[in-house]
């Protein structure tokens, strides 16, 4: 085969036929048409975690990275490669330590391209320009060699990487040999596989390696653009991969790593990216452009996977290394609601929702929804919502429902009631009032009903009741003034007439002095003198009103029980009977909870001493006649009406 024996930087490595390099001129074409025709970068679902190393000899300095490995520690090593070293690292890229020198001694390094790090920390180089692999303690100590060039067993011709098992064997990948050999940690020889060419197990320029915890071995094949997947004793199991820049496709899979889950990421060199498979080959996401920016590549030949799962890229040509973490935290998404909020999570006004979209890990590769939105007409709720989804395709959704309600509740037209008058129903109104249809209701709570008129005046009176109504977002109040007319009795003075008009009708003289006795005793107790106004008691005459009015009634009692029947039976005495039932009545009005569509106003006709008992209440006052006057007159109702 005719190949051309030349490297890049002037060390000896060999490229592929001129059809290869053919492919190599086309896929950087590919490259720089992309970039200048403004592809975006994928960050996939890794995000950088952290960067370090710049061109140079110094401690820290890197000059062409080719392999990398971390330790159980975290610690990273990396194959100095052009610096012909070894440089050991914290996770974080503090420098610890260095060890190598150019030469083809115990210790000295030519070219060394792959690291690998057992389980008790002791550190393989591929000694690539030595044609051998050489074992250090952690802190660089030499422990041992094995190899020379050759093609024969356990000889070695460009060892480009190195991996090991978990039982400590060592596996090479042989450029120049086309194959792979596989060792104790102490270097005894115990298979290999492989031979050139295209077909299964067959290998053109074999570089990465790497092992999974199963045991079996996974291998960049560079030329043949493809990663080839054997067991441990290297009977072919898979492969997947052909030339190209789509998902899937190679440009040169160098570095091949595994993590604890068995996927798999390879270095795709001039694809100047990183791509997951799964351990069968399926292709899951890709990260990574040209360039020399934060998650841009520059031909990443090694990459390594610590136990947590971060990936460790050896940044060849830009003299550094990366770490990358997988995006687990979907986008976050927070809704900003501006506008007057009213009550109950409404608001009274124009309402404007935006979006605050962000992704704590990578960026936001598309979203919908997420536009600032002005919302103006009366609504009982309206959501939006806003969907994103970061490069780790992880995606999210929020989530605002708005409600709307800027019109005043209305009301329809006055309630009719009446007439009103002592002893009368429970008088209901409505419906009076409704919200503009938005939803968000009448609040009976905040609503109110005032009305008033002069209760020491008998005889009908005309008053006004004011309805004032607040919806439920707090619109209002909307106020409408009605006319309403009542009868107002005096119910004693109203007794007192009645019995007179009874008078005539009474001709036996004994039932007659009775009654006369009766208004006699009722006179007494409707005494000017003794009432603050028309209609309420002086607490000060409390007694001597409890007493006539006692008298009354008990010889009101007695004449009825007396009577031959025929005045018992009377239509005035039934009159006289329903107005002692009013007695002890006030007319009120009195608003209900609210004013609704649902639940109408109620004026209510209350007790006379509940009245009275507010006036004294707001005196500080309070007599102990009004209650025993009032259980007088229910005791007369009681003994009139029984059979």
């Amino acid at each position: 085969m005719n190949k051309v024996s030349q490297m890049a930087d002037g060390y000896r490595a060999v490229l592929a036929r001129g059809v290869v390099a053919q492919k190599l001129v086309l896929a950087a074409l590919l490259v720089a048409a992309l970039a200048v025709a403004g592809v975006a970068e994928g960050a996939g679902g890794y995000v950088l975690l952290t960067t370090w190393g710049s061109s140079g000899s110094g401690q820290g300095q890197i000059n062409r990275p080719y392999g990398i490995a971390v330790d159980v520690a975290g610690n990273v090593y990396i194959a100095d490669t052009s610096n012909n070293r070894v440089q050991k690292f914290s996770s974080t890229g503090a420098f610890l330590a260095a060890w190598g020198s150019p030469g083809s001694g115990e210790g000295q390094l030519n070219r060394p391209y792959g690291i690998a790090v057992d389980a008790a920390g002791n550190v393989y180089v591929a000694d690539s320009g030595n044609n051998r692999i050489q074992k250090f303690s952690s802190a660089g100590t030499f422990l041992s060699t094995w190899g020379s060039y050759g093609s024969g067993v356990g000889q070695l011709s460009w060892p480009a990487e190195v991996a090991l098992d978990a039982a400590g064997n060592v596996y090479v990948a042989e450029m120049y040999n086309h194959r792979v050999q596989k060792f104790t940690n102490t270097g005894a020889f115990l298979t290999a596989w492989g031979s050139y060419g295209t077909g299964d197990g067959q290998f053109e320029y074999p570089y990465g390696i790497a092992v999974d915890a199963a045991g079996d071995v996974y291998v960049g094949d560079i030329y043949n653009y493809r990663v080839q997947k054997f067991s441990s004793a290297g009977t072919f199991l898979a492969k997947w991969g052909a030339y190209g820049s789509g998902d899937g496709q190679f440009s040169n899979p160098s570095g091949v790593a595994v993590d604890a889950a068995g996927n798999v990421y390879v270095a795709d060199i001039y694809d100047n990216r990183i791509q997951k498979f799964s351990s069968a080959g399926t292709f899951l996401l890709t990260w990574g452009s040209p360039g020399s920016g934060d998650g841009q590549f520059s031909r990443p030949y090694g990459i390594a996977v610590d136990s947590a799962g971060k990936i460790f890229v050896a940044d060849t040509l830009n003299n550094r290394v990366q770490v990358f973490a997988s995006d687990a935290t979907p986008p976050v998404i927070t809704p900003t609601v501006s506008g007057t909020a009213g009550s109950n999570g409404w608001y009274t006004g124009n309402v404007t929702v935006t979006w605050t979209v962000a992704d704590p890990e990578s960026a936001i590769a598309y979203s919908s929804g997420c536009e600032a939105v002005t919302l103006s007409a009366d609504t009982p709720g309206t959501t939006l919502t806003c969907t994103a989804t970061n490069g780790a395709g992880l995606s999210s959704a929020s989530a605002a429902t708005v409600a709307i309600d800027k019109t005043p509740p209305i009301f329809e037209n006055c309630p009719t009631a009446g007439p009103f008058g002592f002893g009368g129903d429970v008088q209901t109104v409505g419906p009076i009032a409704a919200d503009d249809g938005s939803g968000s209701g009448v609040n009976a709570g905040a609503s109110t009903l005032t009305a008033s008129f002069d209760t020491n005046t008998p005889g009908l009176t005309t008053f006004t009741a004011t309805f004032a109504v607040v919806d439920n977002v707090g619109n209002g109040p909307t106020s409408k003034a009605c006319a309403y007319s009542v009868t107002v009795r005096r119910a004693m003075l109203e007794m007192l007439n009645g019995l007179e008009g009874l008078r005539p009708g009474v001709t036996d003289a004994p039932n007659r002095n009775k009654l006369d006795l009766v208004i006699t005793d009722l006179s007494s107790a409707l005494d000017p003198a003794l009432w603050t106004d028309g209609n309420h008691l002086d607490p000060q005459h409390g007694d001597k009103v409890f007493r006539e009015a006692r008298d009354a009634v008990n010889k009101l009692g007695q004449m009825v029980t007396d009577s031959s029947g025929s005045l018992y039976g009377s239509p005035q005495l039934q009159e006289y009977i329903n107005r002692l039932v009013a007695a002890t009545q006030e007319l009120a009005f009195v608003a209900a909870s609210g004013v609704a569509t649902s639940n109408p106003t109620t004026m209510i006709p209350t007790n006379d001493e509940q009245a009275r008992g507010d006036s004294e209440r707001a005196t500080g006052k309070r007599d102990s006649a009004i209650e025993r006057y009032r259980r007088v007159w229910q005791h007369a109702v009681k003994a009139l009406l029984k059979p």
